[in-house]
């Protein structure tokens, strides 16, 4: 589908096909059923809306000014690729199961109050980060003034965790293994917190800013045989 208007699939839309792209100069919204047996692909110069059930190995989604999703949004895949160039990536209650997803909002913030779940799971955002997973390992980047939060469900690798100016808030129900986390910032906001209720947490390489304090809270091992931490204070 190409189309210089708004481009929306009701709620009641069922779309069955081997490849499905859709392009509108405006905005997109997505509803009702896809079912696409090797892509889909969609791009608005405006917003996209998830707000239907989505099932295909890749999916590619990029807009212009912001991506919002709803309780009903369902994406079923293998690689996720989803980015917004101007404006937030809001995905509400959404959920996004797959075995790669990678969300970036160039200009705003990555907000999802429902489930990622992923083997990986690969974060950028300029204003701000706040996601609830179920992960193996995730990359974080925020890229100006704004906090990284991040819960997750299990077990898993925190592969980099970059915030420019803001601090790395982490909460996990099992084992954290820190292999970076940095906060490049010169207030005392630029902190890093570490929380698990389950599992033990492995710190390997931590880089505060001048006036950043790095807290760990288990009731587990804290590790720190190979580790390198700067900061402020440690707690």
């Amino acid at each position: 589908f190409v189309s210089g208007e708004d481009t929306v699939l009701a709620n009641s839309a069922q779309i069955k096909t081997k490849e499905f792209t859709i392009i509108s100069d405006e905005d997109i919204a997505l509803g009702g059923k896809v079912e696409s047996s090797t892509s889909l692909n969609a791009t608005a110069t405006k917003t996209v809306d998830i707000n239907g059930t989505i099932s295909t190995p890749t999916i590619t989604i990029l807009a212009g000014s912001g991506i919002s999703g709803d309780v009903l949004g369902n994406i079923t895949t293998t690689i996720a690729n989803i980015k917004t160039t101007a404006g937030d990536m809001l995905l509400g209650n959404s959920s996004i199961d797959a075995t790669s997803i990678v969300l970036e909002a160039t200009a705003g913030k990555v907000d999802h109050t429902g489930v990622l779940k992923a083997s990986s799971i690969d974060v950028k955002a300029k204003i701000g980060i706040d996601i609830y997973t179920t992960v193996n390992e995730v990359t974080l980047n925020n890229t100006s003034i704004g906090n990284i939060n991040l819960t997750n469900t299990k077990a898993f690798e925190l592969k980099s965790a970059i915030a420019t100016n803001g601090a790395i808030n982490i909460t996990s129900f099992g084992e954290v293994t820190i292999d970076e986390a940095k906060t490049l910032g010169l207030s005392d906001a630029n902190d890093l917190n570490i929380t698990t209720y389950a599992g033990d947490i492995i710190v390997k390489n931590v880089t505060l800013g001048v006036a950043g304090d790095a807290k760990f809270d288990s009731s587990n091992v804290i590790d720190f045989t190979n580790a390198i931490v700067v900061a402020d204070e440690l707690h």
